[in-house]
């Protein structure tokens, strides 16, 4: 009879321990449930919006960026003249409306002063 108790009283502990074990993990993968939610929704979000958008190919080149040390009304931030050399990408032919942005920008949804409609009007 000892034994049997025995048995049971670990058997009761491991089902405890399992039980416990998991609560804990239920615990822990809420974060990370909200993260994949939360990437899932920023990635939809980022392909809905890059559907409706036209872009323009920007060939890769290189140019002069900078003031001269001799222009009257240069600050001190916009020198030396430098070559800069970026590599090709595409450029958005249109600007991104408020409307847009808060379809991407989860996190940011007011990122300006300005509140519009997404089509120019002040609301």
């Amino acid at each position: 009879m000892t034994t049997f108790v025995a048995a049971s009283r670990r058997t009761a502990r491991r089902n405890r321990q399992r039980r416990i074990a998991g609560i804990a993990g239920a615990v822990l993968a809420l974060p990370v449930i909200g993260l994949l939610v939360w990437a899932g929704l920023v990635a939809w979000g980022v392909r809905t919006v890059e559907a409706e958008m036209e872009f323009v190919p920007i060939p890769a080149g290189c140019f002069a960026m900078g003031s001269p040390d001799t222009e009257t009304e240069r600050y001190p931030n916009e020198g030396p003249v430098h070559e800069v050399c970026p590599k090709a990408f595409d450029l958005g032919k249109f600007e991104v409306t408020q409307a847009e942005w808060r379809q991407v920008m989860l996190h940011n949804r007011d990122p300006s002063q300005y509140k519009g409609d997404g089509a120019g009007r002040l609301l």
